[in-house]
């Protein structure tokens, strides 16, 4: 993860230190890379909206950060985002529901 306002990269370790230091620090800290204009298109939102051509993302952009810290329940800004994500985390369940044909001698 890049630090879009001095270049400073930081390896996953230092972001989880991070985390656990000063949370509320890195919330809206801008640091994940989020290029690809059709996902921004998605996460945004009329509460929340995205610069169709930016660059970096914070946690606060994607998701209701205050909820989880004080619920520890997910809530992302994006309707759209999240039906898609509930998609992708049920998909292989569903192959493993299908019925399989039985082999009879």
């Amino acid at each position: 993860m890049e630090r879009p306002d001095t270049g400073i990269t930081y390896v996953p370790p230092e972001l989880l230190y991070a985390w656990i230091a000063t949370p509320e620090e890195w919330v809206n800290r801008k640091i994940f890379l989020c290029e690809f204009r059709p996902l921004r298109k998605i996460l945004s939102t009329e509460e929340r909206p995205l610069e169709e051509e930016g660059k970096y993302v914070s946690v606060n952009d994607l998701l209701n950060w205050k909820l989880y810290y004080e619920q520890q329940q997910y809530e992302i800004w994006s309707v759209d985002f999240q039906n898609r994500i509930q998609k992708i985390m049920t998909a292989g369940q569903e192959r493993t529901l299908l019925p399989t044909k039985s082999v009879t001698p």
